[in-house]
């Protein structure tokens, strides 16, 4: 009984000693004893004792009774130790509800066992209220909905209704009233049509209440579009209970299944592909109906029984099947020959797996067999037709690549080698064509590559860019880039116009200095004024030459200071943060002072690589990279100079144009000593003349360049009428090498219906100036059916008639295949899609929304005519104006469409209250193509509420737990920190966010650390409450000794979840008692050691004496 703890309240310290050792003597702990009011309420928060002895009548303001009032807050049972017996006392006494009431005197017997009462009755009430609160929490936190009734019968005994008594909390979820509402009510007061939407309910469960035997039934409520699971059983004639399991989800499932097994069924016994399963010896056991077909059996029936052997015509191929199924499970695309009832063989592609029994045995082997027999043809004449293309590939006369939708070069001819300067086996498979692209064009050619996959129309198929070789060196290529048909790869022809580039460039420059140039002559023909003179120049310089900016400085002689008079183009204030003398001594980085001693012409290539300039920053800034001092002169004297900035580097490098600049600085002069020469005005015109002509030329043949890079597999020279076909144009078609080309022959092979239809497309890609796209069917000489897609182009002369159209067939029989195949994946889809409880929407990478369930316009609530738009960007706006944030809705959608590998989720709130829970992610094809983003909305109203509702229980619990006094914690069930109070956190000195996650090793010294996790270990194993003292480091490093009070928490299936722990610090306590020890042995020792006999009493009887009394009296 040590571990019990019990506070005394005495004001008489004689009686409260003999009190205090009788208890002792029982085994209890007495760790205070309390003479006034206030100190036994300070000291039983400090304690917190198991049980008070409290005399009623106490010293001070406060009673005993007034006292109880208080501690009886911290639920501690309290016995009443009084003198006063009186009816009216005792009534007040036990309006606090003490556990006791001892009248003085009293015998230690029944002292003892009113002690023993009253905390086996404390005890006793705890538990009882600790078992209510667990099966309390149990039945409010179920998940299954209950609900207890008493029913309610007719006049003979019929049941005709019942009423609602008590529910959970899952209950009201289910039928989305509140608790007030329900309690006390009928159900068909609740549900008024009950009895016609569900007339057995009433009765089963009168059957259970009024017989007593339990029932379970499956039911479905129309008025929550839910099927349940109902448990009834009853412990009391009249009263049953109800507990009700959402099945809805099961059921859906169940009738999925059914319907799914209807549907496969149907697939299986419609399929192509052929379906045989065969037991563990070999022998077939099910065949599809296609599967007799293939291997030309009367029925399914005549296939089962026979050896498997027999349908290869090889049986090695059926003993390799066997051994890569054993060693790898499964078998997939096993090509080979079979051999059919008649004994004709065919070429097969083989899927196979085992196929295993309940008990997880293998069975046998089942197989998806598809016929490729005329895939094997097509690929021997795809064979003869690479190579026959191959070699017009490598010999082509121009650079030309074919590139993977990953930008990886897959194939190269000789052309490209001496183009970039690589060999074909560093490229092929391991070069981008990305390296070969100078960084300014690059992301324009991305984007154009990307375009080009998912809308070819929509990327340019003919355009210029600069091309870096191996050596580093700049080209400038002419590029005919185009998709090939039914892939992902394109193919691009290269051509260097590097040197007609170099060309254009140059007598581009030259054409603008031409032009400065006549239009300065003209000024100067026409202006006598020399500041509107210097003015009309430097404009001139600006709209004629292309030059960023251009201004002029007149020559201080005297002091050496360049100070601009005029000034054109953008200058954004840098002639006010500029200082030029030219008095300065010439060096490399003083250009104007060698104008000034030299009086000619100076030029700087590239202002970055002159580092030394003083103005060189500033003019970086506003992008001027070159620069030409043209000196001005009058009489011969240097009097200013033309200061001509370009944005481009190295501008002034061609000796001609230096020239022309030089020139421009002598006409300038000219003008100003009122001199011009007509000489070198028509000289200048014949030079632009000249320039202008070498332009056209070089235009011409880059025309000549494109016009002979085309090429085709079939042409029509519309002038003439004749038709041309490839070699490979006859053995698609299966035509004899001797038929002529032509309409008839063409059209005689074409499908009836589809004659009409291909003529129509080629005369409107003719009329319409369009590139032809033309699908139909031809049927062969041996009767296969094929598709084509012919693709064309038409070249038209000068006056827009057509001359001739040239272009390829492709055989697209597998595409087309492949597309049914997906139309009826995309059906399997779309049921799926309608069962879904999520609202759903695919958008593409167009905007253009190309799927969506009826949940997802159920949700919205969209009307009819947005969805026949298509349009993703109007559906958008709709949902912005059923927001409460349409702002950062907007800004996600955005962001995301705009970021494709991007996944997201988050929740959006509507006006209305709702809140959904929004998904996103991206769509790719089976080759990771992005196609587009797919949307998936989850309404969350009900779940966030709840959540809202545990949230706010969340934060009140933790303020009632922040407003204890006493540093408390609490540990999951590996002793890790989940939660405390704030008298913890000042204790520890650290915040609840540092402590949560933690370790107590993690937050003590490891000495003391030890301790506390060997406590909180024999507390999870034992489950008891547990109380020890320990010492404790303090976060200002000082050590306390505090009491530890611990137990065990249990979530919410009952079993151990953590521990929690409340810590009081009894350091000061402990302090007071070993005071009051060192105090009492000295008073013992003067009682002992008196020279008088000292006895004494308590009710009139000797309780204690000294020695001297004992022998005054004789005794020993």
């Amino acid at each position: 009984m040590g571990d019990i703890k019990i506070l005394v309240v005495e004001d008489d310290s004689i009686e409260a000693l003999d009190i205090k050792k009788t208890l002792e003597s029982f085994g209890y702990s007495v760790p205070h004893v309390a003479s006034k009011g206030e100190d036994a309420i300070r000291k039983a928060y400090e304690v917190m004792p198991d049980l008070v002895l409290m005399d009623i009548v106490l010293k001070g303001d406060l009673n005993g009774i007034e006292v109880a009032r208080e501690i009886k807050k911290l639920d501690i049972p309290i016995i009443f130790l009084t003198a006063h017996s009186e009816e009216g006392m005792v009534k007040k006494a036990m309006i606090t509800g003490p556990y006791g009431y001892i009248i003085k005197p009293y015998s230690a017997i029944e002292l003892k066992y009113g002690i023993e009462l009253a905390i086996y009755k404390s005890n006793t009430e705890k538990e009882l209220k600790a078992s209510e609160s667990k099966y309390n929490s149990l039945f409010e936190n179920m998940l299954n909905g209950f609900a207890y009734h008493q029913i309610i019968v007719d006049d003979e005994n019929f049941p005709v209704d019942f009423v609602f008594l008590r529910i959970n909390k899952a209950f009201e979820r289910l039928i989305k009233l509140k608790r007030k509402d329900i309690i006390g009510k009928r159900i068909t007061e609740l549900i008024p049509d009950i009895k016609d939407t569900n007339p057995e309910l009433i009765e089963f469960c009168g059957q259970v209440a009024l017989t007593g035997e339990s029932n379970v039934f499956e039911m479905y409520f129309e008025q929550f579009k839910k099927f349940y699971s109902i448990t009834t059983y009853s412990e009391e004639k009249g009263y049953f209970a109800n507990i009700f399991e959402d099945i809805s989800q099961r059921r859906i499932a169940e009738e999925s299944l059914k319907e799914s097994e209807r549907r496969y069924r149907t697939i299986l016994e419609n399929v192509q592909d052929a379906y045989l399963r065969g037991d563990k010896e070999g022998r077939i056991v099910m065949a599809s109906p296609s599967a007799s077909r293939m291997y030309r059996f009367d029925s399914p029936q005549e296939m089962k029984g026979i050896s498997s052997i027999s349908l290869y015509k090889s049986p090695e191929d059926r003993q390799i099947i066997l051994e890569k199924l054993k060693s790898e499970g499964k078998v997939e695309n096993m090509e080979g020959e079979a051999l059919r009832k008649d004994g004709t063989s065919f070429w097969v592609s083989m899927n196979a797996q085992y196929y295993y029994g309940e008990n997880g045995e293998i069975k046998g082997t089942e197989a998806f067999i598809r016929d490729i027999t005329q895939n094997k043809k097509v690929e021997r004449a795809l064979e003869k037709s690479e190579s026959y293309y191959r070699a017009i590939f490598n010999h082509t006369g121009t650079a030309t690549v074919i590139i993977e939708e990953d930008t990886i070069i897959s194939l190269a001819n000789a052309e490209f080698e001496k183009l970039s300067g690589y060999r074909r086996e560093e490229l092929e498979g391991k070069k981008s064509w990305t390296e070969f692209v100078l960084k300014d064009d690059l992301e324009r050619m991305r984007e154009y590559h990307r375009v080009r996959r998912s809308d070819p129309q929509s990327a340019p198929e003919i355009y210029d860019f600069r091309f870096i070789d191996r050596e580093r060196n700049l080209k400038y290529i002419h590029l005919e880039v185009g998709m090939i048909p039914g892939t992902k790869k394109s193919v691009a022809s290269l051509l260097d116009i590097t040197g007609r580039k170099t060309a254009e460039e140059r007598i581009n420059r030259l054409y603008r200095l031409y032009a400065t140039l006549s239009q300065v002559n003209q000024a100067v023909v026409r202006i006598d004024n020399t500041e509107e003179l210097f003015t009309r120049i430097c404009q001139i310089c600006v709209d004629y030459g292309k030059f960023k900016m251009a201004w002029m400085g007149m020559i201080d002689h005297d002091t050496g200071n360049l100070t601009p008079v005029s000034h054109y183009g953008y200058e954004d204030g840098y002639l006010e943060k500029i200082s030029i003398n030219i008095h300065e001594k010439p060096t490399s980085d003083k250009p104007a002072s060698i104008v000034g001693e030299t009086g000619e012409l100076v030029v700087i290539e590239d202002i970055k690589n002159e580092p030394n300039l003083a103005w060189g920053p500033e003019a970086l800034k506003r992008g001027y990279k070159s620069l030409a001092l043209i000196p001005v002169k009058f009489r011969d004297n240097l009097i200013g100079i033309l200061n001509i900035y370009s944005e481009e580097v190295g501008f002034f490098s061609d000796e001609e144009e230096v020239e022309l600049v030089r020139e421009m600085g002598m006409d300038i002069s000219m003008a100003i000593d009122f001199i011009e020469t007509e000489k070198d005005r028509k000289k200048m015109v014949r030079a632009l003349h000249e320039s202008e002509k070498n332009l056209r030329f070089s235009n011409e043949w880059l025309a000549f360049a494109q016009r002979a890079a085309k090429s085709g597999f079939w042409d029509w020279d519309m002038l003439t009428g004749k038709l041309t076909w490839s070699p490979e144009f006859y053995e698609l078609f299966d035509l004899p090498s001797t038929a002529e080309p032509s309409f008839d022959t063409w059209l005689e092979i074409m499908h009836p219906d589809d004659r009409e239809p291909a003529m129509d497309r080629i005369n409107r890609a003719i009329e319409n100036h369009e590139f032809l796209e033309n699908e139909y069917r031809v049927i062969r000489p041996d009767g296969d059916e094929i598709w084509i897609s012919a693709l064309g182009t038409t070249y038209y002369d000068g006056k827009g008639r057509p001359l001739r159209m040239s272009g390829i067939s492709l055989d697209i029989t597998e595409q087309k295949k492949k597309e049914s195949e997906i139309e009826f994946k995309n059906t399997l889809l779309e049921a799926q899609l309608e069962s879904s409880i999520d609202g759903i929407l695919v958008v593409d990478n167009n905007s253009k929304f190309i799927l969506y369930n009826h949940r997802f316009v159920e949700m919205w609530n969209i009307p009819k005519n947005l969805l026949t738009t298509n349009d993703d960007k109007k559906i958008v706006a709709f949902a912005l104006k059923h927001l409460k944030d349409p702002q950062s809705f907007k800004e996600k959608v955005e962001y995301l469409y705009s970021h494709e590998s991007e996944k997201s989720r988050d929740e959006i709130e509507l006006k209305d209250g709702k809140i959904f829970d929004r998904y996103s992610a991206p769509l790719y094809d089976s080759e990771d193509n992005y196609m587009g983003r797919m949307w998936y909305f989850h309404d969350i109203t009900e779940k966030t509420k709840i959540q809202n509702q545990i949230r706010n229980q969340y934060h009140f619990l933790q303020h009632l737990v922040d407003t204890i006094p006493y540093p408390l914690f609490y540990k999951d069930k590996n002793y890790v920190y989940i939660g405390c109070n704030k008298a913890f956190e000042e204790f520890i000195g650290l915040a609840k966010d540092d402590v949560i996650g933690k370790t107590v090793y993690d937050i003590s010294p490891k000495d003391l650390a030890d301790k506390y996790h060997r406590k909180d270990e024999e507390l999870m194993e034992s489950g008891d409450l547990q109380a020890y003292e320990a010492p404790v480091k303090y976060a200002d490093g000082s050590r306390h000794i505090v009491l530890f009070n611990k137990t065990t928490f249990d979530d919410a299936d009952g079993n151990v979840a953590g521990l929690i722990g409340l810590m009081v610090d009894i350091t000061q306590r402990i302090e007071t008692e070993n005071a009051l020890k060192v105090s009492e042995n000295k008073y013992r020792a003067l009682f002992d050691n008196a020279d008088d006999g000292i006895f004494l009493m308590k009710n009139d009887r000797f309780v204690e004496c000294n020695q001297k009394a004992l022998e005054m009296f004789g005794v020993t």
